[in-house]
């Protein structure tokens, strides 16, 4: 570099943002739920053919599950209390 920036190119980069994952709108980012859910998709669930593909169809469907939450209290929380039904039995395979 000869310290002349009028000869040099910038690229500009795209940063593509994703949605908060419904979990998130649940709980928040940083609750322990998300560290114990995410522990749980990337330890055990990840593991397995069977696992993987839920983790693609979830994500396929968070941005319409965050929409329709964003929009409707009554299923923000019918999630939370179906989730929270589950988190017992995630806590035992994650032990």
């Amino acid at each position: 570099l000869d310290g002349n920036l009028r000869h040099m190119d910038f690229v500009a980069l795209q940063i593509q943002q994703y949605p908060p994952c419904p979990l998130e709108i649940v709980y928040g980012d940083k609750s322990e739920e998300i560290t114990l859910l995410r522990y749980f998709r990337d330890n055990i669930a990840g593991k397995t053919q069977a696992g993987r593909a839920y983790i693609k169809l979830y994500y396929q469907w968070s941005p319409y599950i965050v929409a329709a939450m964003e929009d409707d209290e009554v299923l923000k929380s019918e999630m939370k209390e179906i989730i929270d039904g589950i988190m017992p039995a995630i806590r035992t395979l994650v032990e």
